[in-house]
């Protein structure tokens, strides 16, 4: 994984996290992320959270760095019999200044911020694949190949930008609405 735009999320989020994550034989895989993305690194010696600032080249002054032990409603691990595969959607989303992902499991679409692919991206050139995680609490497994290379949470939508949203949403559905052949179904949010 690349450590600056590791460090680049963890500076623009204000928070580098550390999270040790156990497999079953006891091994320890460890993560760099934020509240909202986490990413697997490997190559370099076991870290302790002192070891973030020069790893990352980032200051304690501006960052919050700390250990945190695994969110218990997130899998770690390479597959889980509860996920589904995601897809991009076709359309792009710009809200706020952030450029916005959806993506779309079959049933629900679940939003992420682009800026927390800088770090999968950078290293496995946009060849990934996503899976939706969780039922209650969801959240994106990124995967290239078999491997899980980062886990995502949906963007936090201020009251004003779900306006917005619902407001494009109502708008795109009067546009395929009145384009729509006679008896074709029409779409209610």
């Amino acid at each position: 994984m690349k450590h600056k735009k590791i460090a680049a999320v963890c500076k623009a989020f204000g928070q580098a996290y550390l999270i040790d994550v156990p497999d079953k034989t006891g091994t320890v895989r460890q993560w760099i992320g934020t509240d909202r993305a986490a990413y697997p690194v490997s190559g370099i010696p076991y870290l302790e959270p002192e070891n973030l600032e020069p790893l990352l080249e980032i200051s304690s002054e501006s960052v919050r760095i700390k250990r945190i032990d695994p969110p218990e409603e997130i899998s770690f691990a390479h597959s889980s019999d509860f996920e589904t595969e995601a897809e991009e959607s076709a359309i792009s989303l710009c809200l706020g200044g952030k450029q916005l992902l959806a993506l779309w499991d079959g049933t629900e679409t679940i939003i992420i911020d682009k800026q927390l692919l800088g770090p999968i991206t950078a290293e496995y050139n946009e060849a990934v694949r996503f899976y939706k995680r969780g039922s209650e609490r969801p959240y994106i497994a990124v995967k290239a190949g078999l491997m899980l290379v980062g886990v995502i949470l949906p963007t936090r939508l201020t009251a004003h930008e779900r306006d917005a949203l619902d407001h494009i949403a109502r708008t795109m559905l009067i546009i395929v609405g009145s384009t729509a052949a006679p008896n074709e179904g029409q779409v209610e949010l």
